[in-house]
């Protein structure tokens, strides 16, 4: 009876031992894949500047910039899109980069690759607690996304030269606010009406407040719970 007992346990901790010889490689190639994620997310974002519009492009001989400016200009702004898209969503997939800190440097990173034209004065404000709070991936998405959309329309349509942002934070929630001092008219409004329906798809995947106001230049507000 000892004997089967011994063996029992023996078998067990045999198995024991298989399975976290099989986690412990899964932990590792998770690692790696995650790394991986990051070198080329970097690799991305090293080749999109060569296209920003004050980067300092390599000399191709015969090639005159200022003769060909148009059609690069265009081919400038169709590859920074690309390149900005898949950078987005190798950000947005890495599980690693799951902090409101991680969220809020993205938000930076981004407002510095668009201010070079200096046309709008650009503030970013933020209120937060604790910026090591880990967010969903859902969440930093459609915050991020929802963020870049309400930039951007200000950046095609605003007629004002000051850019406010701020990213507040309390026990429960995380308040986005993006607010120019435009004026608004009523062609402007039915120009955003695609941005707009944007935005509102990404505030209720993740079920929070939106607000859009036209009534002290273009702000939008978002509440979002955590």
């Amino acid at each position: 009876m000892e004997y089967l007992i011994i063996c029992g346990l023996i078998c067990l901790c045999v198995l024991v031992g298989y399975f976290m010889v099989l986690e412990k490689r899964r932990i590792r190639k998770l690692i790696k894949y995650q790394h991986k994620g990051i070198e080329i997310s970097n690799s991305i974002s090293n080749f999109g500047s060569l296209f920003k519009p004050n980067s300092r492009r390599p000399e191709i001989p015969g090639f005159n910039i200022e003769k060909e400016s148009r059609p690069y200009r265009k081919l400038s702004t169709s590859l920074n899109q690309k390149i900005d898209q898949l950078s987005d969503s190798i950000w947005i997939k890495n599980p690693i980069k799951n902090t409101v800190q991680d969220l809020i440097s993205r938000m930076e990173n981004h407002l510095e690759n668009i201010s070079i034209d200096g046309r709008l004065k650009i503030s970013f404000e933020q209120k937060i607690t604790s910026t090591n709070d880990p967010i969903s991936l859902a969440l930093k998405a459609n915050v991020y996304l929802l963020f870049k959309e309400a930039v951007a329309n200000i950046f095609k349509y605003s007629n004002g030269d000051v850019l406010e942002i701020s990213l507040s934070q309390t026990k429960n929630t995380l308040e986005l606010k993006v607010l120019d001092n435009s004026l608004v008219d009523l062609d402007l409004e039915k120009d955003l009406g695609a941005g707009i329906s944007a935005m509102k798809i990404r505030a209720n995947k993740i079920q929070s407040d939106l607000e859009i106001n036209f009534s002290k230049g273009f702000l939008v507000t978002l509440i979002v719970g955590l």
